[in-house]
């Protein structure tokens, strides 16, 4: 629904850019004027994908008991962490339209420069936590051998 309202917002006139004034090979953004009336719903939609992806995390490694064996702190430390990430990419490029200055941070602009090199090997965290507990939270030793011994009783015999 959010990204249907987020379509709905009409185009301002001129904001699709054109021809850069220094490189005519690369085109120049706009002004950034549509993007405002969109940066929160934009953040809401972000923040609304963060959590449903921790959530599908925490429920793929559920068990029928509901026990998430611990896992579920770390999903959540790993949800905030990505959340407060998204955040500040969010402030920095609000803080860009308004000032259309272009400074750069690592050879982009600051939204651009925390995108890459601070949400992206944040949203790696929860690949950490898996590659880490591992055999505590996915496949336990106790799992292994459940799954040995239906592997086993549904291996069809050398008689059938």
């Amino acid at each position: 629904m959010v990204a249907l309202l987020i379509f709905a917002v009409p185009e301002v006139e001129g904001e699709r850019g054109g021809v850069h004034p220094e490189f005519s090979t690369m085109d120049r953004g706009g002004s950034g004027e549509r993007h405002a009336d969109l940066l929160a719903w934009g953040y809401v939609l972000g923040a609304l994908s963060i959590v449903s992806f921790g959530a599908f995390l925490a429920l793929g490694a559920s068990r029928a008991s509901g026990s998430l064996r611990g896992l579920g702190r770390h999903l959540l430390w790993g949800t905030g962490l990505f959340l407060a990430a998204w955040t500040l990419v969010m402030l920095a490029y609000r803080d860009s339209l308004a000032d259309q200055s272009t400074s750069l941070v690592l050879y982009f602009p600051l939204a651009s420069a925390l995108m890459l090199y601070l949400l992206y090997p944040v949203s790696m965290v929860y690949n950490l936590f898996f590659v880490a507990g591992f055999k505590r939270w996915v496949l336990t030793d106790e799992d292994h051998r459940t799954y040995r011994h239906l592997a086993d009783q549904s291996t069809p015999s050398e008689h059938d």
